[in-house]
Order: structure tokens, then C-alpha cells, then sequence
């Protein structure tokens, strides 16, 4: 198939970006991929390039226009190209946030094959806030690429405490910096994130590492590898996964909400120390669990069979006259969008969005 991804920025190590780029690599062993995105770095061409991946900045190059499948985040990508004149027979949307409106569907969902989403909540809270049936949604939970399961980390066994912690986290709070003045001094913190090592996440990194604190995807990595998680960020969090609290963590992609427990740092260590043994017992379990709902192969192909099944929309500017307003706006905060940096104005992004759909589209 010529597959064509759409993603508002490539141009850090944020969760769209990482996981365009991962579906970009799996899809392109067997199929012809292209991404289009307002704005990519250097680093991310050079790695699409390795994979024979297409990258095109949908404001300032001409690209192909004729698709087999479009697969679309950030729904003002696409009504950009739309309005250049974009075609395609079979068109999915997807949503990595049920809360950030730049992860909102278009207003124009109902001509999708269907749509996909992260987890429970998100299927739950599009449905609520959006109107969209739930049937309409397909769970695509946070995928583990296979070399995380594959990685050998060569670990004969885990310490009785965690001698090194990796701490990954974009939004670190207060809290989990401050967990260093009450650790044992023999145990190592390393952190990554927007303020620390800005990198991507590897295997490589991850396997260093006894235990990992962390939320959202860097959860599903290590317990895919193995590693014991420490679930805890900016919304707080349930503390280390196990068996008893897997499934309600993630129903919520393991973000922290499901409880919103919010600790200090000190009791954040004597938890660390005290339940880390029994976090080891647990991980052959928690690994079987991560692999079976999150490799990214099974997952990629249940999507592509899904898509396979569809029959085809043949979408294009011309059969979606009657959103011709929507698209529009769509296509003046492409405009706005293109010119934002997403470290710095990532509130202002989701302000700006949700103001246009709350007045403009009634949406809450």
C-alpha cells in the first residue's frame, strides 16, 4: 500500500512524534510510507531516511497527493491537505490524548473508516464529550516496538534495592526531584526529558537501569523489557505497577489518573525501598501482560487487517462540501500552528484549538 501518516511536529522526543515515527518503521517494511507534518528537525529526516520513509512540511513542499491509505493525527494537518487537493480510498483517524484538543477528531469523523484510540478512558471520553459512538473507535493501545521485547538486557537477577533509577519524564514534578535528598547515596538517579537528557528512549537506556519511574509510554517500554515501574508524574500516580493494579492503570495509558495520588518525596522513597522486592516477583507477569496487549507487531497487524476489511471512502476535498467551514478554520490554525514551538506554547496550542471548537463547532 502507499501509506500516507499526517502528525502536527516532528521536532523532539514528545509522545506524537515517537509514535509516528515508530509506526512509520513497521509500516515501511512492507509498504511505500510518507509523513507530513508543519515542521520536522534534522534528526527525524535522517531517521526516516534510514527506513525509506518520505517526510514532507505540508506548507512549504509539494508532495504527492494520491493515497491508498491516509492515517491522520491532528486533524488540521489533514484539512490542510484536503484543501490542496489530497485524495485517498481508505482514511483512518487517531487520537493519542482524550483531554489535549489538538488529539480531538474532525468534525468530519463520521466519513472515516474508523477511528483509533489509546486506551478505555479515551473511547469513554470521546464518546462523552463528542458524540462519537463507541463502535465507531478501535483500542491501538501504546505499543512496545518489537526490539524493546527482543532487547537482552542480560540481567542474572535484580538487586534487593534498586542501586540505578531512570527517572522519564517531560513535565518532572517537584516531588520525584526531590526523592534524591532521601535515597540511600549508593543508588543513582539519571533523568530524561525536555529539562535533562533529551533523547530518544532506547532499550539500550532503558536496560541500565533497576527500576524505572516514569508515565504513558516509557511504562509500557520497560515492562515490555521487564524493568519494575514506578508509575508516578505531573498528575501523581499509583506508584510501582503489579498485578493487582494493571488493568485499571490501563484503562487510563498508565498516566498517572487513575488514582491522581499524590505523594511527597520522602514517602515516595520508603515506598521505592519497601515494595521493590515485591515488584520483582511480579515482573515475568507484568512483561507476558505489556507484550500481549502492546506489541507494536500484533497491534500493526490488527490495524492493517482492519483496514484491509474496510471498504473503501475515497476521500477528497470535493465529497466533504458540507464541511467546507471546518476545514477552513482547520486550515488557518494549520497557518497559526506552523509557526509554534511545541516545547515552549504547548498550552497555547491546545487554548487556541479548543477556543476555535468550543465556539465554532459546539463542542465541549
Amino acid at each position: 500500500m502507499n501509506i500516507l501518516l499526517t502528525v502536527a511536529y516532528l521536532d523532539g522526543w514528545h509522545g506524537s512524534a515517537i509514535q509516528i515515527l515508530e509506526y512509520a518503521e513497521i509500516l515501511s517494511k512492507t509498504n511505500q510510507v510518507s509523513i507530513a507534518c508543519l515542521r520536522f528537525t534534522s534528526d527525524f529526516k535522517s531517521l526516516l531516511q534510514e527506513t525509506n520513509v518520505n517526510v514532507f512540511e505540508v506548507k512549504n513542499e509539494s508532495m504527492p497527493l494520491e493515497y491508498d491509505l491516509v492515517y491522520s493525527f491532528h486533524f488540521p494537518v489533514l484539512s490542510f491537505l484536503l484543501n490542496k487537493g489530497i485524495k485517498t480510498k481508505k482514511w483512518v483517524a487517531g487520537s493519542l490524548s482524550p483531554t489535549t484538543a489538538l488529539e480531538s477528531f474532525p468534525s468530519y469523523w463520521k466519513e472515516e473508516n474508523f477511528l483509533t484510540v489509546h486506551s478505555g478512558r479515551s473511547i469513554e471520553l470521546h464518546n462523552m464529550h463528542y458524540g462519537i459512538p463507541q463502535d465507531k473507535m478501535k483500542l491501538f493501545g501504546n505499543p512496545i516496538p518489537d526490539y524493546f521485547a527482543d532487547f537482552k538486557h542480560h540481567k542474572d537477577g535484580f538487586p534487593k534495592y534498586p542501586k540505578k533509577i531512570g527517572i522519564v519524564s517531560n513535565h518532572t514534578p517537584d516531588e520525584i526531584l526531590g526523592i534524591k535528598k532521601y535515597l540511600p547515596k549508593n543508588i543513582k538517579l539519571e533523568f530524561y526529558g525536555y529539562s535533562k537528557k533529551y533523547v530518544r528512549i532506547t532499550p539500550e537506556i532503558l536496560s541500565q537501569y533497576d527500576l524505572i519511574i516514569t508515565v504513558g509510554k516509557t511504562v509500557n517500554y520497560a515492562l515490555g523489557m521487564g524493568i519494575p515501574v514506578y508509575e508516578y508524574d505531573m498528575f501523581g500516580g499509583c506508584g510501582y505497577i503489579t498485578v493487582d493494579n494493571y488493568a485499571p492503570e490501563k484503562f487510563r495509558n498508565f498516566c498517572g489518573l487513575a488514582t491522581e495520588r499524590k505523594l511527597d518525596s520522602q514517602v515516595i522513597v520508603s515506598e521505592i525501598l519497601q515494595n521493590y522486592e515485591a515488584a520483582v516477583c511480579n515482573i515475568s507477569t507484568l512483561q507476558s501482560y505489556a507484550l500481549d496487549d502492546f506489541l507494536l507487531s500484533k497491534l500493526m497487524k490488527d490495524f492493517i487487517d482492519f483496514v484491509n476489511a474496510s471498504s473503501e471512502v475515497n476521500l477528497s476535498k470535493e465529497k466533504l462540501l458540507d464541511y467546507s467551514l471546518e476545514i477552513t478554520h482547520d486550515i488557518i490554525t494549520t497557518v497559526l500552528l506552523a509557526g509554534i514551538d511545541t516545547a515552549k506554547d504547548k498550552k497555547f496550542i491546545d487554548r487556541l484549538i479548543g477556543f476555535i471548537r468550543r465556539r465554532i463547532y459546539n463542542w465541549h
